[in-house]
């Protein structure tokens, strides 16, 4: 593995990581606090807007590393299958 992919691979886990824990207790109650103060965002419920954002960055993240990352380029796996006999 070399530098690029496991600066890669970090920023993968790092956001994935972050996203995760901003839709999960203890972060979520704290964000409750303001819902209560500040109900509609953009005229949509603002817990609601909240839990979309970060859903959607966990998505980008697993698209972009789809297709950027080379560790997860399956096409790189040049090796023909071939069947083999089972053992009874």
């Amino acid at each position: 593995m070399g530098k690029k992919t496991k600066k890669d691979t970090f920023w993968f886990y790092l956001i994935l990581v972050v996203s995760v824990l901003m839709v999960n207790p203890p972060i979520l109650y704290w964000f409750n606090e303001y819902c209560i103060d500040h109900p509609l965002t953009f005229g949509w419920p603002t817990m609601y807007v909240w839990l979309e954002f970060w859903y959607v960055v966990m998505i980008v993240d697993f698209l972009f590393c789809a297709w950027k990352l080379k560790s997860w380029d399956c096409s790189q796996d040049k090796k023909e299958i071939t069947p083999m006999k089972r053992k009874r």
